[in-house]
């Protein structure tokens, strides 16, 4: 037996393993590319080119970690471009992230791939829209022990929404493939509504994560946590002429290894994230700029070192739409 410590975006991690040897991921990444490939060929040949829209977001983030033995700070930017269309759309992203350990434990670069494809349909026997959505993600990182690197997260996800946008239900599942044979399965059962003659919009989402080895993943086959977000829009009357509006998210319970959708971001570390507190406002530059400001505190343990720790995180995003 031996120590190895693994490492990656939000978490960190030491634990025992027997005789590690790197092995060739279990997704051919011709299948994977293949697939991406499929998804842009399809969108862009059955929407046509008329009634597209565009939009550029360039989002960043920085932290200094709080009481953690083995973590100083992480920093991150990214790129994504997203195409709408009425029958559905495309995304397709980047993210670089580098985090600075301590002790002597050298630092992480990881480089994030993210591509999205979405289709909506108005079936005649539902009112309102229903919609099929699949995210594909990579992860690769320069992890010694490979076991964080070359991680595919495969994420389909069907959600209804009603015919005044005020009610909405989804049903989200991503298949994480891990090396040295780790597989995570997750459910991501959804609700939202609107109030306040729709000035008001609440989230509330549930993560059910099963592990097949609980050994990487903290001691836990199973983690489960529960989150909700409000948010406030502002409309015509928006505070300083500009703030459109304001978002306070919460988060309960544990997670390990889990995939937020929202953010696309994959935690590809068996760290158990125990909660986390977020504020985020929207600013209006113009009628087709945006700016978003964000600051969350998260809390993090390590159980087979027995380290707690706290990420305070500030993040930007810049966004204009074509």
């Amino acid at each position: 037996m031996e120590n190895r410590c693994v490492k990656g975006t939000s978490i960190y991690s030491c634990t025992r393993i027997l005789n590690p040897k790197p092995v060739l991921s279990r997704i051919n990444r011709g299948i994977l590319n293949g697939l991406v490939l499929s998804y842009i060929f399809f969108t862009s040949v059955a929407f046509g080119e008329s009634s597209w829209n565009y939009r550029l977001d360039i989002p960043g983030e920085g932290g200094v970690y709080s009481n953690s033995r083995f973590r100083n700070a992480i920093a991150g930017a990214g790129l994504f471009v997203r195409a709408d269309h009425p029958a559905g759309g495309v995304t397709l992203g980047y993210n670089r992230t580098r985090i600075n350990f301590k002790a002597g434990i050298g630092d992480i670069d990881q480089d994030d791939w993210f591509v999205s494809g979405r289709l909506h349909f108005q079936p005649a026997l539902l009112t309102g829209k229903l919609s099929t959505r699949l995210d594909i993600y990579r992860v690769d990182n320069n992890d010694p022990g490979d076991f964080t690197d070359d991680v595919v997260v495969i994420a389909p996800q069907v959600s209804w929404i009603n015919q005044n946008q005020s009610l909405y239900f989804d049903l989200g599942y991503a298949h994480s493939i891990y090396r040295h044979h780790l597989d995570i399965n997750q459910f991501t059962p959804t609700v939202g509504f609107a109030f306040n003659q729709k000035y008001d919009w609440i989230q509330l989402r549930s993560y059910l994560i099963h592990s097949t080895d609980s050994l990487r993943s903290q001691g836990k086959s199973e983690t489960i946590a529960v989150e909700a977000k409000w948010t406030h829009y502002f409309g015509h009357d928006m505070p300083l002429g500009a703030l459109e509006n304001i978002k306070i998210g919460l988060l309960a319970g544990e997670r390990v290894f889990a995939v937020d959708g929202d953010t696309a971001d994959v935690f590809n570390l068996s760290n158990t994230q125990k909660g986390s507190v977020s504020l985020t406002t929207q600013w209006a530059l113009t009628d087709n700029q945006k700016l978003l400001f964000g600051f969350s505190l998260s809390r993090y343990k390590n159980g087979f070192v027995g380290d707690t720790y706290i990420l305070p995180l500030a993040y930007a995003n810049y966004s204009i739409s074509f």
